[in-house]
């Protein structure tokens, strides 16, 4: 492989983001984090490519898949379920579980948004990027079957494993349901954050605890601080997600936070909706602006939330990091 796990400072060659992931991952629990992280991805495409055969080829991981960007999500889920967790026993595990689950979020987004983000270089003949995805659910899930069964040898824990992992997507899918195909109106701001965000973004962010909880059962004191510290970064990032993909949400009839607030502030909806030319936040100004301090604010709740956790913070590291989610939502951060 190009990219080792015994050194991740060498992760960091010619990738753009400058200094920012290094600023995160050089704190303990966010270094072990991301050295587990990459350990993982390397053992679930060995997997995988154990698993599909010549029946059904895989070739290198795709490019960029061991980047420090690429990974910083699965590294910030890894390090706070390390700070809630006592021990390291069933860290790989929860990597593993993680990654899988990775996996599964993007095939399935792959095919409700028509389009093809790779998880696996499926060596196959044909076009069928729907069918690609298909596979990608299939060996994905069983990659973390495979590993669970060779690694713990304990059958109680993989049905535990295909329970839980299972069982924490159900919150965005069920979201997703609702909105699939369906005609939507455009909600008040506080409506859509707690009844769409929460449980399209929070509630996914959360996931990755469901499991360590139920294994480790800490206190319900570290759970509540460890699920708040998930659920509002994860706010944080849809507020900002939502400002980025603004056009592509209106046009694909889906909700979005900018739009909401433009209209409960006295925006015309057929402004919305009839525009001819791309529309992006950067038209609708003081809509993007109360955005972006709601994100603000969901950021600040999360960082208070990990300090709880027990990880020391400062202002400039916590605004390193949301100069960090600003670069890799690929939205300009405004101050």
């Amino acid at each position: 492989m190009a990219t080792s796990v015994d050194d991740p400072a060498n992760s960091f060659n010619n990738v753009p983001l400058q200094h920012d992931c290094w600023s995160v991952f050089q704190m303990p629990a966010f270094f072990e984090a991301f050295k587990l992280q990459q350990k993982t991805v390397q053992r679930f495409y060995q997997l995988a490519c154990e698993l599909s055969g010549k029946g059904c080829p895989l070739g290198d991981i795709p490019v960029g898949m061991l980047d420090p960007g690429r990974n910083f999500f699965s590294t910030f889920f890894l390090g706070v379920t390390r700070l809630l967790v006592d021990s390291e026993k069933y860290m790989p595990l929860y990597a593993m579980v993680n990654q899988s689950m990775r996996a599964w979020v993007t095939a399935c987004d792959n095919i409700l948004d028509d389009e093809y983000k790779t998880i696996f270089e499926f060596n196959i003949p044909g076009q069928g990027n729907r069918m690609r995805s298909v596979l990608t659910l299939m060996l994905a899930e069983r990659v973390l079957v495979k590993f669970t069964a060779e690694e713990f040898k304990d059958f109680e824990l993989l049905k535990l494993v295909q329970e839980k992992s299972f069982h924490a997507l159900i919150p965005s899918a069920l979201q997703e349901c609702e909105e699939e195909g369906e005609k939507i109106d455009i909600l008040a701001s506080e409506v859509l954050l707690r009844d769409v965000h929460q449980r399209k973004t929070a509630d996914l962010f959360a996931a990755t605890l469901l499991l360590p909880i139920h294994l480790e059962k800490p206190s319900e004191m570290r759970v509540m601080h460890a699920k708040s510290g998930l659920e509002n970064f994860g706010m944080a990032c849809q507020v900002i997600d939502d400002i980025k993909d603004l056009d592509r949400d209106i046009k694909m009839n889906r909700h979005n936070l900018v739009a909401a607030i433009f209209v409960e502030n006295g925006g015309s909806p057929d402004l919305l909706f009839n525009i001819k030319n791309l529309i992006s936040w950067k038209h609708l100004p003081e809509a993007d602006a109360k955005a972006r301090k709601l994100s603000d604010g969901y950021f600040r709740k999360a960082f208070c939330a990990m300090e709880k956790l027990g990880l020391t913070l400062n202002e400039h590291f916590c605004d390193a990091v949301i100069d960090l989610i600003y670069q890799l939502l690929r939205v300009p951060r405004v101050k």
